[in-house]
């Protein structure tokens, strides 16, 4: 069972992703593997992929979680990992591509090079800021679509 939840909520859920998946990414820049930084780049790859051809809503909700939670494990903070998951979590979420439009999947899946390329070249500073943004402007679409 999935609660409805109301315009407010969301965008509250959306704003405390921000700040602990922003810091998360800062730590994972710092702390991640050259392993991890390969399968982050595989499942933007995978994710473009399927952009490209058929925009499979499912399967490109799944790598995206699967992309978002890597770069948490990554930064070998569990506290922060279960709290940012249980947020994620929420059913919501994971439709979140289901309320986008042609340009927010392409904002969404450049912000995600953006973001590995930050983490790969561990400045923290920018994968932080990268995040937030990301995390940000989804909010902000998912905010205009539910208004509709």
């Amino acid at each position: 069972m999935v609660k409805a939840r109301t315009l407010d909520e969301v965008i509250e859920i959306y704003d405390v992703r921000s700040l602990l998946e922003s810091e998360a990414a800062g730590l994972a820049a710092q702390r991640r593997t050259d392993e991890e930084v390969a399968t982050l780049y595989t499942i933007a790859d995978a994710m473009e992929a399927i952009a490209a051809k058929d925009g499979d809503v499912p399967a490109l909700s799944q790598l995206n979680q699967e992309l978002h939670h890597l770069i948490l494990r990554a930064s070998r903070n569990h506290t922060l990992e279960e709290s940012a998951i249980r947020l994620m979590d929420i059913g919501f979420v994971i439709n979140t591509y289901t309320k986008f439009r042609r340009t927010d999947m392409n904002r969404t899946l450049a912000d995600h090079r953006a973001l590995i390329e930050a983490i790969e070249a561990k400045d923290s500073i920018w994968a932080s800021s990268v995040m937030r943004a990301h995390i940000a402007t989804t909010r902000n679409a998912l905010k205009t679509k539910l208004r509709q």
